[in-house]
């Protein structure tokens, strides 16, 4: 049997019960962890792991701060001093004007990098991770709204005065993260008019017309299909197409037999951002169940994932090692950032589909619109893109939240 089969055969209120019991216990974890991974010369900076084979930096320090305020304990791992000092830190790192560079990543190259993937010193996505998870640690330090993806694209990914992206994008699929991150950037561009509107249309309607109609799947799965929805339909508002055959194929793939083995944080996370953005779109829709599911998963990824030093790790036997093509820590039994980052990402997802913001520390607040001025992906949404969604007219607006 599959995790969802399982899920609908327990007691919904007593998997509720202890939901929250293990997300009040988490966030208890969490600050008493993060002590094991600050810098001992920045204790406003953090290591991947207790065990990691780099120092601070803006991947781990981000993951970090981003679960301690989804589990409502930011403030009691950073004081207001380690903030301006955080701060200032990042600001130190700056190198143009939302480019980053910082020198735990980029001071020895990993052993599986492949320069036939990508420079060294990175050019293409690993760029671009490194600027997005800075600009993501001002969001903390700073208490600030900001749109990570708000810096230059990577210089081999398309710039704004290119007009063969969409070339590019047949190019790159079905590399949904990068196509989705692109078409992110030129909503934004074409509200500052400095491309077409021709131009973003072209790039939408092939993205569109690439989801598959009978799973409701881009790219095939679970993943890829979020790597479109969360930078392009969120902020946008835009409706989510085929929104319930979207949540039919999720539960399929999490009701498989062996979903859970070996499974990556971001597989759990993708899972229910999806879920959520397709509920937006399909109110009520095997509602009961759903929710079933995810108090059912709370408890299953607190249960097999929780260490013995107090952290939750991404595999349920040992910590992740690597951070894209970075080597962060030995693979042993030790809590890490990327788990307790993404699985708490997917949990407080749960929190807002159960409605149980108010009886734990935990936000319930998933959207990542939430978190920058999204004021021109929406204009460009309704006056342009909404009636490029297929059957969007059919379709409640997904600018609904989840809970009331």
């Amino acid at each position: 049997m599959g995790t969802v089969s399982d899920a609908r055969k327990a007691d919904y209120a007593a998997l509720e019960s202890r939901a929250i019991d293990l997300l009040n216990r988490a966030a208890e974890d969490l600050v008493n962890w993060v002590e094991l991974i600050h810098d001992p010369d920045m204790p406003w900076a953090f290591r991947w792991a207790p065990d990691s084979v780099r120092g601070a930096n803006v991947g781990a320090t981000n993951y970090i701060l981003e679960a301690a305020r989804r589990c409502g304990v930011l403030d009691r791992i950073l004081t207001p001093e380690q903030r301006r000092l955080g701060s200032a830190w990042i600001h130190s790192l700056e190198v143009d004007h939302h480019v980053f560079a910082d020198p735990a990543l980029l001071d020895r190259k990993p052993p599986a990098w492949d320069d036939s993937e990508e420079n060294w010193p990175p050019d293409g996505a690993h760029k671009e991770a490194i600027n997005q998870y800075a600009l993501g640690c001002l969001r903390y330090y700073e208490d600030r709204r900001l749109d990570v993806l708000a810096g230059p694209p990577p210089p081999t990914w398309p710039q704004k005065d290119d007009t063969d992206v969409l070339d590019w994008i047949k190019k790159v699929e079905p590399n949904w993260s990068w196509i989705g991150r692109t078409i992110h950037r030129l909503i934004r561009w074409r509200h500052e008019g400095a491309i077409s509107k021709e131009l973003l249309l072209a790039c939408v309607d092939y993205a569109h017309s690439r989801q598959d109609q009978e799973t409701g799947f881009w790219g095939g799965g679970i993943q890829t299909t979020f790597k479109l929805l969360i930078p392009v339909h969120d902020p946008a508002e835009l409706p989510v197409p085929r929104a319930e055959k979207i949540i039919d194929s999720v539960l399929r793939v999490m009701d498989k037999p062996d979903y859970d083995d070996n499974l990556f944080p971001c597989e759990e996370f993708d899972a229910f951002y999806d879920l959520a953005m397709a509920w937006s779109s399909a109110p009520g829709y095997r509602e009961e169940e759903i929710k079933k599911l995810a108090a059912y998963r709370i408890c299953h990824i607190l249960d097999t994932h929780r260490q013995h030093d107090g952290g939750i790790s991404s595999y349920a036997g040992n910590c992740i090692p690597t951070w894209l093509k970075w080597d962060m820590a030995p693979a042993v039994a030790q809590g890490d950032v990327f788990g307790w980052c993404i699985y708490s990402a997917g949990m407080n997802i749960c929190v807002d589909m159960l409605g149980i913001a108010d009886r734990t520390s935990w936000t319930g607040r998933w959207r990542q619109r939430d978190d920058y001025d999204t004021t021109p992906f929406v204009e460009v949404g309704k006056s342009l893109l909404i009636g490029r969604v297929p059957t969007a007219a059919n379709q409640p607006s997904a600018a609904r939240l989840i809970s009331p």
